[in-house]
């Protein structure tokens, strides 16, 4: 194991906050019950997309963690409900515009990713999930989204988290990707390879995280979960 020669990233304790309050309040993840015996929800917030002028001078498209990247589950349903705002998202190449009030319901084996499309107001978003699932899933989330957030404070300090980036401090740490793939393994999730056709790219993506997670977990000693993030 070289676990000694993997940076490691101070650990913030967000085990006991609901809701996870991200990037200096910009974003923010909550998890609850629905009505209903089968499903719980995940509640994200995230904020307005940059303007082409932002961009322009430097601003980032990726502007938060909670955007996921480009993905697919093994097995997993989920739905999505748009509370407020207006949602971008990317079903199979095929872009769809999700207004307040409207549902989308993704199956398993469909790539997607999700972000806000509006550039003044946040999204707030409800990610309904399996209630069978529901340890694994939350283990999986609060782990994800505390390390990302846990990066960029490593690079910015805690007045750059404040102001919603690393402004205060330099440069973010770049996540560690064999950290990130087992994260990722461990909730079936597989990296979406859009360029490739899907009877290729499907087992292609699921290998890549496999790799990942073996090398991240037996080489880097990494874990699928930390006690200052999740406990169960």
């Amino acid at each position: 194991m070289l676990s000694f020669l993997v940076a490691k990233v101070p650990r913030r304790k967000t085990v006991v906050e609901n809701p996870i309050i991200f990037e200096g309040g910009r974003s923010q993840l909550y998890l609850y019950p629905k009505d209903s015996d089968s499903k719980y929800v995940m509640r994200c917030t995230t904020p307005p997309q940059p303007s082409a002028a932002e961009i322009k001078a430097g601003a980032s498209v990726d502007n938060s963690i909670i955007n996921p990247p480009h993905h697919f589950h093994v097995y997993q349903e989920e739905y999505f409900e748009v509370v407020k705002g207006t949602m971008q998202v990317k079903l199979d190449g095929a872009h769809e515009i999700v207004q307040q009030g409207e549902t989308v319901t993704i199956m398993p084996g469909i790539y997607h990713w999700f972000s806000n499309a509006s550039e003044s107001d946040e999204l707030v978003v409800d990610i309904g999930l399996n209630l069978n699932s529901k340890s694994r899933d939350e283990r999986f989330f609060r782990n994800l989204y505390s390390y990302l957030e846990d990066c960029n404070r490593a690079g910015g300090g805690e007045e750059a988290a404040k102001k919603g980036g690393t402004a205060a401090g330099g440069p973010k740490t770049a996540p560690n990707p064999f950290q990130m793939k087992l994260f990722l393994h461990s909730a079936d999730v597989a990296l979406a390879l859009p360029g490739l056709p899907k009877f290729v790219g499907m087992p292609l993506g699921r290998a890549l995280v496999w790799v990942g997670a073996m090398v991240g977990k037996w080489v880097c000693g990494f874990s699928i979960s930390y006690p200052e993030y999740y406990a169960g």
